[in-house]
């Protein structure tokens, strides 16, 4: 048998005038190898984290606020008191047997568990009404229990017809869902004036106002069944079939009828080899549909969405150079999605229409020398919405879809006298993006540079890492400053 064993604890002052991040973790794993055939993998982990969250904002057109950056209040100042915060833990369980059949033949059978409790989690909003003016608002989520079930099994073999080749997959999953919340709302607490003195609300006008009630959510279960066969066809062509199919049932709830979806999601892949070993073309097409939990509305109400739908087509070419020291792959994809939800400006989620996401990626990864890693990419994203209710915002960019985002990574690792030492150094750039639906309100692109120095032995690793060296304001979707220039030091452990 195999131990290993991470521990990670961290500790974390906000960078504005409130706020922390206590975070404690614990993950085992154990290998243990029964004999030629047979391995068993288990994993656990434990998580606990006591934190404040962020500030929601959503803007009338009243306000005339178009950005982030033109948000009247001081880019570190929160309207919020820390003792608003949140207690969470989770624990996570897996276990995983393989076992040899053949020679060419393997079976593996994998459960899952994972467990996830909210003593509670107080949540902010900031609706600004006027130039100056914001109505503050208090949710509260907790105490939540939710919990996700997982078994599946796979055979995986290969074997050749004449001078075909496969390499076959065929398995099946089940998936439980269940969750329990109670859920309450203070409504608007007051509209203050941001020009004028004002206090954070603090966690007893919180606890004398809000109301809290049990908020039914239906339980889940998908089953599926799958199959794949990857073809050698010749040692310069390969193609690959597969096929889905889902069965996902929705239980009946007082606010809800049940829903059950059977879905077939087909995938065909293929792949030529121009030149061996150095130059590939490729192409698929896949579809599929993801499981949508039900959305909790600013009023306090529950949407239950429908599966959303999804359509990919994408080609592209993959170069190895330099022995394969050298991979770069680039992409063109086109994406259709069915039922696809949206955001208003009043914080509504909404489900009734389709978006088209088309677009290029570009990824580099080279180790040209010993020690030296460079990761670096480019996404190319045009992401619209092409059918809605609301005719007006037909053919607007979706919410929180930046159109370029690129990032680029460079870590060197020394050997000999300094063998585990290493130096780390990248940028991160984000395009612009809309927060609503409308394309008035604009978060800016940023540009964010790190650096890390670190030093690395086989039980443990210490780290220490300078984020946003160049002090960049920048905001996320919901217009939430994040941290300035800042250092962190990490441990890591392992027994």
């Amino acid at each position: 048998p195999i131990l290993n064993q991470t521990l990670r604890c961290c500790s974390q002052i906000s960078f504005l005038n409130y706020g922390f991040n206590n975070t404690f973790l614990l993950a085992p794993s154990l290998t243990y190898k029964m004999n030629e055939r047979l391995t068993f993998q288990l994993d656990a982990e434990y998580f606990n984290t006591n934190n404040t969250r962020i500030a929601y904002n959503t803007f009338q057109t009243a306000s005339g606020i178009k950005g982030s950056s033109a948000i009247p209040v001081d880019y570190r100042t929160a309207l919020f008191n820390e003792d608003l915060d949140a207690k969470t833990e989770a624990s996570k369980f897996f276990a995983e047997a393989n076992y040899k059949l053949s020679d060419n033949w393997t079976s593996s059978t994998v459960f899952s568990f994972v467990g996830e409790d909210v003593d509670y989690s107080n949540q902010y909003y900031l609706a600004w009404t006027g130039p100056t003016q914001v109505a503050r608002s208090v949710s509260r989520f907790g105490p939540i229990y939710t919990n996700y079930t997982n078994v599946q099994q796979n055979f995986n073999g290969k074997f050749r017809t004449g001078a075909i080749g496969h390499n076959l997959l065929v398995g099946a999953n089940y998936r439980y869902y269940r969750s329990r919340f109670t859920y309450g709302s203070t409504g608007v607490l007051d509209v203050i004036d941001v020009s004028n003195p004002f206090t954070a609300i603090a966690r007893q006008a919180v606890d004398t106002t809000i109301k809290e009630s049990p908020f039914p959510v239906a339980d889940q279960e998908v089953i599926s069944a799958y199959a794949s066969d990857v073809v050698q066809w010749t040692d310069r062509l390969s193609t690959m079939l597969s096929l889905r199919i889902d069965h996902f049932n929705r239980k009946s709830m007082p606010t809800a009828e049940g829903y059950t979806q059977t879905a077939l999601a087909p995938k065909f892949g293929v792949v030529y080899r121009v030149l061996k070993n150095r130059l590939s073309v490729f192409g698929n097409y896949m579809s599929g549909f993801q499981n949508a939990q039900p959305a909790l509305q600013p009023n306090g109400t529950q949407l239950v969405l429908d599966p959303v739908q999804a359509f990919q087509s994408e080609g592209g070419v993959k170069m190895e150079l330099m022995n394969k020291k050298v991979s770069l792959t680039a992409s063109y994809y086109h994406i259709v999605i069915d039922n696809a939800t949206r955001v208003d400006t009043a914080g509504y989620t909404l489900q009734d229409g389709r978006q088209v996401s088309k677009g290029l990626e570009f990824e580099l990864i080279a180790n040209p020398v010993r020690g030296l890693h460079l990761v670096a990419g480019y996404v190319y994203n045009d992401n619209r919405i092409v059918k809605a209710s609301d005719a007006a915002i037909e053919g607007n960019k979706a919410v929180g879809a930046p159109e370029n985002v690129a990032n680029f990574w460079a870590s060197y690792t020394f050997h000999g006298k300094l063998n585990g030492f290493g130096l780390g150094a990248g940028a991160n750039y984000v395009d612009r993006i809309y927060s609503f639906q409308d394309n008035v309100f604009v978060v800016p692109s940023y540009t964010v540079l790190d650096a890390s120095v670190f030093y690395q032995q086989p039980k443990w690793r210490l780290g220490f890492k300078l984020n946003n060296i160049s002090n960049e304001k920048y905001w996320d979707a919901w217009s939430v400053p994040q941290a300035p220039r800042n250092m962190a030091v990490n441990l890591t452990l392992r027994f």
